[in-house]
C-alpha cells in the first residue's frame, strides 16, 4: 500500500500517505537482506571509485586543514590518469560521468559472470600507478602546495601513533575504519610484518613536527599499505 510498509510478521509502519518517512525508514532498516549472511561474495559490493578512496582516507585518518585551494594536487592533478585519481570533482570529461553505467571489463571474472562493473572502466595499469603515486604523496604529507607556509591536508595519524608499539593493533584499527573488517589474513600478516621491520626507538622526537618520528613512520607505512590493498578497492 502506498506510504505503508508491512513486515512478514504483520507489523505495519507509516500512515498510508504517500512519502511517509516512517514507512521509508522501515523499508530500509527492516529489509530481509540486512539480516542475511553478511560474508561478502563476488556478487556483493562494488568497486570503490578512486576519489572515494581518497576521501575515505581524509575522513578516517584525522586529516587536518582541508584547504583544497592550497593543494595543486587537488586543483590540478586529481583527474589526471597518469599522475592522479582519474577522477576530479566537477571534472568529468562528458555529461555521462567518468564511466559507462553498463561497462563490463574485458576478460574479467565479473564480465564472465555477466556482471556490470562501471567503476572498473577507471582501473587501468596507468591509472593504478597514478593512484599509488597520488595517495603516497598525501599519506606522507609531501604534496605540492601553492603556499608552502600552509601545511594543508596534514595527516599525523595520532591514533595510529599511539598504537605503534603493537603492529597488530594498528592493522586492526585500519581494518575497522577503512574497510569494515575485510582484510584477508595474508594482507593483514604482510602489513604486520612490514610495520614490525620499521624501527621503533625511544629517542626519535622531532621538535618541529611535534611528534615521535619512528611512530609516525610506522603509521605512514601502515596507512599506505592499507589504501593500496585490493580490499580497500572494494566497497560493501
Amino acid at each position: 500500500e502506498t506510504g505503508r510498509f508491512a513486515t512478514d510478521a504483520g507489523e505495519q509502519f507509516g500512515t498510508g500517505e504517500r512519502g511517509d518517512l516512517e514507512a521509508t525508514l522501515a523499508a530500509v532498516l527492516l529489509d530481509a537482506q540486512i539480516f542475511d549472511d553478511l560474508t561478502p561474495t563476488q556478487a556483493d559490493g562494488k568497486i570503490r571509485e578512486p576519489i572515494l578512496r581518497w576521501a575515505q582516507w581524509a575522513r578516517s585518518m584525522e586529516v587536518e586543514n582541508l584547504d583544497a585551494a592550497n593543494e595543486s594536487f587537488v586543483t590540478g592533478r586529481m583527474a589526471n590518469s597518469n599522475r592522479g585519481l582519474s577522477q576530479g570533482v566537477g571534472q568529468s570529461p562528458s555529461v555521462f560521468n567518468f564511466y559507462r553505467p553498463g561497462f563490463q571489463a574485458p576478460g574479467s571474472a565479473s564480465a564472465q559472470a555477466g556482471m556490470t562493473a562501471p567503476e572498473l572502466q577507471l582501473i587501468t595499469e596507468a591509472a593504478l600507478r597514478g593512484y599509488y603515486d597520488y595517495m603516497y604523496d598525501f599519506v606522507v604529507d609531501s604534496t605540492t602546495r601553492r603556499d608552502t607556509s600552509i601545511d594543508s591536508f596534514r595527516a599525523t595519524y595520532p591514533t595510529l601513533r599511539s598504537l605503534a608499539d603493537d603492529p597488530a593493533a594498528m592493522v586492526d584499527h585500519l581494518d575497522k575504519v577503512l574497510i569494515s573488517g575485510s582484510f584477508e589474513p595474508t594482507t593483514r600478516q604482510r602489513m604486520i610484518d612490514a610495520i614490525t621491520l620499521s624501527p621503533l626507538r625511544a629517542d626519535m622526537f622531532d621538535a618541529d613536527l611535534g611528534l615521535d618520528t619512528d611512530r609516525y613512520s610506522r603509521a605512514k607505512i601502515a596507512v599506505f599499505m592499507a589504501v593500496t590493498s585490493h580490499e580497500y578497492g572494494m566497497q560493501y
